[in-house]
């Protein structure tokens, strides 16, 4: 099988398995839900609790941005991402469904490859779309200017990059485990170990590019993106070489 041909093998197994649904439902949800969850969640709790909770909680435009990269994003979106393409790789082989292409010339390297480039280019329209999304939503229901295009595309490339490596490590270990579950979990557990050391501000921790675009600055630290994509380029490798040596 050509590169291409399993390119349209992959997407019609997609879509008839509601992959894309799934990922563009659960990432554009919180995207759209954030904004005015966070504008009414105050006068909510003056109702039940009779006074003013204003002060409680930071309600701008930044603050839903901010609380979409840095919180759902991280914590909800990522284990959609992992929960859903967990098997991406080892399922081909316990499903069986690796058999008729193999039988068709394609080698395992390929079919990783084409894999990653479908699922690369899915998780770029969609975090980059859902992103666009909720920050141009949350100025105009917090009614406050927008930000510059160049910041918005940095803020949205950091998002990115950082779910690509997501994406590796979901790739990786389904190269390496059978089972799907253990591959979401261990994903879903390195994400949150990031999530965590990045209260300790380390350079070399791959979760800076979410907290830096959760500020919406116009500048970004290289150290953490030449670390990220050094990682996810030897995840995509390691895949490789795992994959095809795995038996059918």
């Amino acid at each position: 099988m050509t590169f291409k041909a399993y390119i349209n093998k992959e997407f019609i197994e997609a879509k008839r398995e509601h992959k894309l649904i799934i990922l563009f439902m659960g990432f554009f949800f919180f995207a759209l839900l954030t904004p005015p969850m966070l504008k009414v969640t105050p006068k909510l709790l003056e109702k039940q609790y009779g006074t003013d909770m204003s002060s409680l909680f930071k309600t701008s435009a930044m603050d839903s941005v901010a609380n979409y990269l840095s919180s759902t994003l991280p914590q909800i979106c990522v284990l959609i991402l992992c929960l859903t393409l967990s098997g991406v790789l080892c399922n081909e082989i316990s499903k069986g469904n690796i058999i008729f292409p193999i039988t068709k010339a394609a080698n395992k390297a390929s079919i990783v490859i084409s894999k990653f480039c479908f699922y690369g280019v899915v998780v770029f329209i969609i975090s980059t779309l859902s992103v666009i999304t909720n920050i141009y939503y949350s100025f105009i229901v917090f009614k406050q200017d927008f930000p510059n295009i160049k910041t918005v595309f940095i803020c949205s490339s950091s998002v990115y990059i950082y779910l690509l490596f997501i994406l590796s490590l979901i790739f990786l270990f389904s190269s390496l485990f059978k089972k799907s579950m253990a591959v979401a979990l261990l994903s879903m557990g390195i994400n949150i170990l990031l999530t965590l050391l990045n209260t300790f501000k380390y350079s070399f921790n791959p979760f800076t590019l979410i907290a830096e675009s959760s500020k919406l600055s116009s500048e970004f630290s290289s150290k953490p993106l030449i670390i990220t994509v050094i990682i996810t380029v030897l995840s995509i490798i390691s895949s490789i070489l795992l994959f095809t040596k795995r038996e059918i």
